[in-house]
């Protein structure tokens, strides 16, 4: 199960990043590049966590540290970007294309959300305005049914790297930063 981190504290920056699995041909006599598009492709997100006291931080230390055996779960931050009038609906769809219903009003284009299937989170954007649209990246798994997180979406994945640290200076401030990296 995911370790949700906690949201009393925002990031002062996240960079979101698409690792794509695909990649482009090129014939070794010319002729016409080709793209080939691979399942698997995801997203990522390098978190830079503002500074904070010792005793604020020891909480997000120890989940942190737990995520590096479990996988993590926080809000992807969507910054001026209104979400009133969205609540959590329902996704149908495979391959690049999904239907919602109940998510209060349509998405728009480049809209982040997360479906939840079989207990697991994935991170998506809408191609197109609409409540019938397609998707980025490609569906990872068939998505019948599946919980749409459309006024929070969450990235779930795991910490990157082989260790996780964190800084302490002389006044007892805590720096973190950290990567997370959907799992699948």
């Amino acid at each position: 199960m995911a370790v949700a981190l906690p949201t009393d504290v925002a990031p002062v920056a996240m960079t979101p990043r698409l690792l794509d699995w695909g990649a482009d041909q090129t014939p070794v006599l010319g002729g016409p590049m080709q793209r080939i598009t691979r399942m698997g492709s995801r997203h990522a997100v390098d978190v830079q966590m503002p500074p904070m006291d010792y005793p604020s931080a020891l909480a997000w230390i120890q989940r942190l540290k737990r995520g590096k055996t479990d996988r993590v779960l926080m809000p992807f931050l969507q910054p001026g970007f209104d979400l009133t009038g969205y609540t959590n609906g329902t996704a149908t769809g495979s391959g690049s294309t999904l239907a919602f219903t109940g998510i209060g009003k349509a998405l728009v284009e480049g809209q982040f959300f997360s479906l939840i299937i079989s207990g697991r989170r994935y991170l998506y954007s809408a191609n197109a305005a609409g409540t019938t649209v397609g998707v980025s990246p490609m569906l990872r798994v068939p998505a019948a049914g599946a919980v749409a997180e459309v006024a929070t979406p969450m990235i779930e994945g795991a910490l990157s790297g082989d260790e996780f640290a964190w800084t302490i200076d002389v006044a007892h401030i805590v720096g973190l930063s950290f990567s997370i990296v959907e799992a699948e």
